[in-house]
Parts: C-alpha cells; structure tokens; sequence
C-alpha cells in the first residue's frame, strides 16, 4: 500500500503524519478475538516522508461477521440483515496542526460491500487492488491518498471532519 497525504486546501504534500492502521487476519478475526495470535498483529504505525508519501506491506482484507450473540445480533436479526462486514482497513491519519482523520478503506471485489452490516461503505472509500509483478513479497498494490484539513480550515469551513480521498 502506497499514497500521499496533502493539505486539502493547498494540496501541498504533509510530512511526518502518522498513519495508524490495523484489519483482521485472514481467519476474519483482530488479534484480540484470536488467541493464536499475537499482540498487536496486523496492525502498523507509519510515517509519512518529507513529500508527504508513505508505504508499506499489508494483507489483502477479508470480510468478516461482527458478533451476533447479543443485542447488534438481535436487532440485525430483527431487520433481516446478515452479520457480514465487507473487507476493510482501518486508519487514523493524524498531524500537527490537521484534524484527524479515523476511517477505513473497503476492497471493491468483496461480495459484501453492497450491504455492510454497518452501514460504513461509502463510495470514495471504495478502492481497487492492482495487480503487481516484479515484487516477490507481494501480489498487489494499492495506491491511496489522504488529505488532511487543517484546524483552522476546517473551522472556517464548518467542516465536521476531512476526507479521505482515492487516487
């Protein structure tokens, strides 16, 4: 996975921005719903450069139930709603000066992403994996950028959050 993170006004690229993400392994499970895994698997705290790039080796996504023991369970139920989460990234994309960004990306050819559980899927966080030769260590890329709204820029544009933005 690869991108740039940019000022959303400027689109000027922003250095040293933490990108914070984790996702499931591919039994569908976090490293803390699965005892054979462990601590803080799959999960990954980057650094964007001085021109605002970043990458790093991930797994492709899996989707996965949410639990449905209990009350999310019954009301899903009640609505006739499957359990299923489309195949997902986290993200929190963070830096001096920016409003935090808290998101996640979802793989286009997961069979659930028409009808998240959740009801998290947007469009623009939708995103394709290429295909990729010539790396032995993976089989995919996926480019994706990130634009960070500034505090004061924000404010002055009554926006809530910023956005995450597919290249």
């Amino acid at each position: 996975m690869h991108g740039k993170v940019t000022d959303f006004t400027t689109g000027k690229p922003i250095p040293n921005v933490e990108i914070d993400v984790w996702h499931t392994a591919p039994n569908g499970l976090y490293e803390q719903q699965d005892p054979d895994q462990p601590d803080m698997n799959l999960r990954g705290r980057f650094y964007t450069d001085a021109d605002g790039t970043y990458n790093f080796y991930c797994l492709r996504p899996t989707s996965y139930p949410i639990p449905a023991d209990g009350p999310a369970g019954q009301l899903l139920e009640l609505l006739d709603r499957h359990p299923m989460r489309p195949a997902h990234i986290h993200f929190i994309i963070s830096a001096e000066g920016y409003k935090p960004v808290v998101t996640q990306i979802f793989d286009r050819t997961d069979g659930h992403i028409a009808n998240d559980s959740v009801f998290a899927v947007k469009d623009s966080l939708v995103v394709d994996f290429k295909p990729l030769e010539g790396n032995p260590k993976a089989r995919f890329e996926l480019p994706y950028d990130f634009k960070l709204a500034s505090f004061e820029d924000a404010r002055k544009k009554g926006m809530k959050g910023a956005t995450a933005v597919a290249p």
